[in-house]
């Protein structure tokens, strides 16, 4: 946590010596999000710039997996199949401490709810809700007037329910707190 924030630190030094303002971030613009691979990919979203240092949006995620697992010889193979889904809703919150031309540091605050379920062929299915809240700081570098490239870091405080379908219908719930290693998003602004 202190190595990221020691970055954010000397990328807003380095936007407070840059003249001009923002070449992407201005009140009225909308952009498309999309989360990275590797930096909390499986996001998109829609944004809208409400103020001269606020940004509104709204992430919707999809996941999907399957595995087929099979067993014995060809002529007697028998198998099962494991799937799950999880839809997730996210709104969030930016707002920016300065505007620059390059680099422009910000603070965050998103909430997500999810949904999803996971089945073991005929054997179980269980469903999982949880809610997620998210803060912490990070910076927005703009090479393009269209494009920006959001990197944050922060906390994260998340409660969870599973419900299964087995005999006496058990539920699991589960809260956890930890800090966030690194977000990042693409934007392209209109």
């Amino acid at each position: 946590m202190g190595i990221a924030l020691a970055a954010l630190m000397t990328l807003a030094g380095t936007a407070r010596a840059q003249e001009g303002e923002s070449r992407a971030i201005a009140k009225g613009r909308w952009s498309l999000a999309f989360s990275l691979p590797n930096g909390g990919g499986g996001q998109f979203g829609v944004w809208k710039m409400v103020s001269g240092r606020s940004n509104l949006g709204v992430n919707l995620g999809i996941g999907h997996d399957r595995e087929t697992h099979t067993d014995g010889p060809d002529t007697l193979r028998s198998g099962r199949v494991l799937q799950s889904w999880t839809f997730s809703f996210e709104p969030n919150l930016e707002c920016y401490l300065s505007l620059k031309r390059d680099v422009s540091p910000f603070v965050f605050a998103a909430l997500k709810g999810s949904y999803g379920w996971f089945e073991d062929g005929a054997f179980f299915k269980a469903h999982t809700r949880s809610a997620t809240l998210r803060v912490g700081l990070g910076a927005e570098w703009t090479p393009l007037e269209s494009i920006s490239i959001g990197g944050s870091t922060g906390i994260a405080w998340t409660e969870s329910m599973t419900s299964y379908s087995e005999y006496g219908a058990p539920k699991d719930s589960d809260s956890s707190f930890n800090t966030l290693a690194s977000a990042l998003t693409l934007h392209l602004y209109f």
